[in-house]
C-alpha cells in the first residue's frame, strides 16, 4: 500500500511553528509587565520569593511584610480553637484555614460590646444600679409535728416485782398529777416493810397503829404520825441512848431506801399506819399529761428500770422540719417561724427555731430544724404533716435575727435576673458611664440568693449599673465578635470541668496549643467517638 508524501509535515516546518508560539508569548508578557498595573520590584535583595496561600500553593509578587505575617489556622466550622499549624480539624476533618493571627487575637481587659441607640431599644436592654439594702427570703420547709421530748415523763419499774393492778389500761388516755397508774408487788420493798417494823416496835407510841380486827386504822380522826424521836425527860443511861441512836440511824436508812424506790414520804407514813407488811405499791403519775406508750400488763414481771408509761405534755409540741444545704444561710436559732396543716385550714401558729441538727442525714443530705410552740387548746396532734415559712433577713455580716442591733450593714445586691450562672462562675454586663450603650462582662462572687435578689460578694460596686434584661442578647453578641462570654473564659477555654468536651479532642487540641506538640491526625470517624475509631473486623 502506498502513502502520499504530502501527509507528512517535514521537520523544518515544525520548528517554525514552535518558535512563531514561544515568540507570541514573549510579546505577551513583556507588554503585561510593562502596563500601568504592573508591580514595583521588590526594595531589598534578601525579600523571599514567594510565599505559599491557603492551598499550599506558591505565589510570587507578594510584598515581604506580607511574607512575614503571623497566620493562625482555623476550622471553617469553629470546632477548635485556632491552631498554630496547618492540618486538619480534630473534630470534622474539615481542612483548616490560614487566617492573619492579629484578626483573632483577644483584646486586652474583660470583653465589651456597644451598640446604637436603636439597637439597645430593639433588644429591650434595661439597666439597674447595685445597691445596699437588706434582702429577705422565704425559706419553705415541711415536717411534722411531735410532743416535746421536754416535757415528756417514763415511768419505771422502781424495783424487780410483779404487776399486781393497772388503773391506765390504755393509752391515749388523759390522766392528772397523782392519778394511780398501777400496783407492783416487790419482795425488796417488802423485806424494807419488815425491817421497818422491827424498828418501830421499840418507840414508844400513845396511838395505836395497828390493825385492829381484821380493819386497818382509820386514818380520819387523828394523822399518821408517829413519835419516833425519845422524850428528853427520859432518864436514859449512856448504853440505852447509843442503843437509840444506832436505831435511829438504821430508821433513816430503810426510809431513804424507800424514798429511792420511788415512794413518797406520804406512801412512808401510809405503810408505817398500815401496822404490817405487804409489798405492794401503787405508782401514781407524775403529770399531766397523755398516755403515749403503755406496757402495763397484769402478772407480767418488770425489772428495775423497765418502762412502763410514758407520758406527755399535749400543751407543749415540737415541730420538726427537713431542711437542706441550701438552706443552711438563712436559718438560725432564735427566728420565728410559721407554720399551718390541713387539717385547720385557715389557722396559722407561730414558734421559735430553738434547735437545728449539727449534721446532715447521710441519705436525705437534709438537717432537722425544731420549733416549739405552745397549744393551749391541745389541736395540733403527733405526726399530723405542716408546712413552715421562716422569714429570713440577711445583713452583710450574715443572718439578721429578731433582737439584734438595728445598726447592722446591708449587703450589696442585684437583681437575680442580672447574673448569667454557669454553673461554676457568673458573669454580669456593667454598662460604661461615659460611653453609653457600651457593655462590659464581669465576672463576680454571688451569694445567697435571696427573695428577687442575689447577695454580691464580690466584683462589684455600689453605683454601678447591670443589665438585667437583655443580657443574653448581649452575650450572644459578644459570642458572634468572638470575644471571651459567658461559656468561655478569657483564656478560651470552656468553663465545665466535667462537661461534654471533658477529654474530647477539643480539650487535647488545648493541651497540645499550650506543649506545642502537634497532635497525630484524625480523620471523620473522630465526629462520632470523641477518640480512637473502633476496630475494623
Amino acid at each position: 500500500m502506498k502513502i502520499p508524501i504530502d501527509k507528512f509535515i517535514f521537520p523544518r516546518q515544525l520548528v517554525v511553528i514552535v518558535a512563531a508560539v514561544m515568540l507570541g508569548f514573549g510579546v505577551g508578557y513583556g507588554l503585561k509587565g510593562s502596563g500601568p498595573g504592573a508591580a514595583n520590584p521588590p526594595a531589598h535583595d534578601h525579600a523571599p520569593a514567594g510565599t505559599i496561600d491557603n492551598a499550599g500553593h506558591e505565589h510570587a509578587g507578594m510584598s515581604p511584610v506580607d511574607a512575614a505575617e503571623e497566620l493562625l489556622y482555623i476550622c471553617p466550622m469553629n470546632c477548635v480553637p485556632p491552631m498554630e499549624k496547618p492540618g486538619q480539624c480534630p473534630v470534622c476533618g474539615m481542612e483548616l484555614a490560614a487566617v492573619p493571627a492579629q484578626e483573632q487575637r483577644r483584646e486586652e481587659g474583660p470583653p465589651r460590646v456597644s451598640f446604637s441607640e436603636e439597637a439597645v431599644q430593639a433588644a429591650g436592654i434595661q439597666v439597674a444600679a447595685v445597691e445596699r439594702k437588706f434582702v429577705s427570703a422565704e425559706v419553705r420547709l415541711f415536717g411534722k409535728i411531735e410532743y416535746d421530748p421536754v416535757e415528756q415523763y417514763q415511768v419505771t419499774a422502781f424495783a424487780p416485782g410483779v404487776i399486781d393492778r393497772i388503773y391506765v389500761k390504755r393509752a391515749g388516755q388523759t390522766v392528772r398529777r397523782g392519778d394511780p397508774l398501777f400496783d407492783m408487788h416487790s419482795s425488796e420493798l417488802y423485806f424494807l416493810e419488815q425491817d421497818l417494823f422491827e424498828i418501830l416496835k421499840k418507840y414508844p407510841d400513845p396511838l395505836d397503829y395497828r390493825p385492829a380486827r381484821g380493819q386497818r386504822y382509820k386514818r380520819l380522826m387523828r394523822p399518821a404520825r408517829r413519835s419516833l424521836i425519845p422524850s428528853q425527860e427520859d432518864d436514859l443511861s449512856e448504853a440505852e441512848q447509843t442503843a437509840l441512836a444506832a436505831d435511829q440511824d438504821k430508821l433513816d436508812q430503810i426510809q431513804r431506801k424507800m424514798l429511792l424506790l420511788g415512794l413518797s414520804q406520804t406512801d412512808i407514813d401510809n405503810v408505817m399506819a398500815r401496822g404490817q407488811p405487804s409489798g405492794i405499791s401503787t405508782v401514781t403519775t407524775p403529770t399531766t399529761g397523755v398516755v403515749l406508750e403503755q406496757y402495763a400488763y397484769k402478772g407480767t414481771y418488770v425489772n428495775t428500770g423497765e418502762t412502763i408509761f410514758t407520758i406527755a405534755n399535749p400543751k407543749n409540741i415540737w415541730a420538726k422540719f427537713d431542711a437542706y444545704e441550701s438552706d443552711v444561710p438563712w436559718i438560725r436559732i432564735g427566728q420565728e417561724a410559721e407554720f399551718e396543716t390541713d387539717s385547720f385550714p385557715g389557722e396559722t401558729y407561730t414558734g421559735k427555731v430553738q434547735y437545728m441538727d449539727p449534721y446532715f442525714d447521710r441519705k436525705t443530705r437534709t438537717f432537722q430544724v425544731g420549733v416549739l410552740y405552745t397549744d393551749p387548746k391541745t389541736k395540733l396532734k403527733p405526726n399530723m404533716l405542716v408546712r413552715s415559712v421562716i422569714h429570713a433577713r440577711m445583713s452583710a455580716d450574715g443572718i439578721s435575727v429578731p433582737g439584734k442591733a438595728a445598726d447592722e450593714k446591708p449587703p450589696l445586691a442585684i437583681p437575680e435576673s442580672a447574673p448569667l450562672i454557669t454553673g461554676r462562675r457568673a458573669i454580669v454586663y456593667v454598662e460604661i458611664p461615659s460611653n453609653p450603650g457600651t457593655y462590659e462582662a464581669r465576672e463576680v462572687v454571688l451569694g445567697p440568693r435571696a427573695k428577687g435578689y442575689y447577695v454580691v460578694r464580690d466584683g462589684l460596686k455600689k453605683g454601678e449599673k447591670v443589665v438585667i434584661n437583655g443580657n443574653f442578647k448581649i452575650d450572644s453578641a459578644v459570642q458572634i465578635l468572638a470575644k471571651p462570654s459567658m461559656m468561655e473564659q478569657a483564656g478560651g477555654r470552656m468553663t465545665g470541668e466535667h462537661g461534654l468536651n471533658s477529654g474530647t479532642p477539643v480539650m487535647e487540641m488545648e493541651m497540645e496549643r499550650e506543649s506545642g506538640h502537634n497532635l497525630p491526625e484524625r480523620g471523620p470517624q473522630h465526629r462520632l467517638y470523641g477518640g480512637d475509631p473502633p476496630a475494623e473486623n
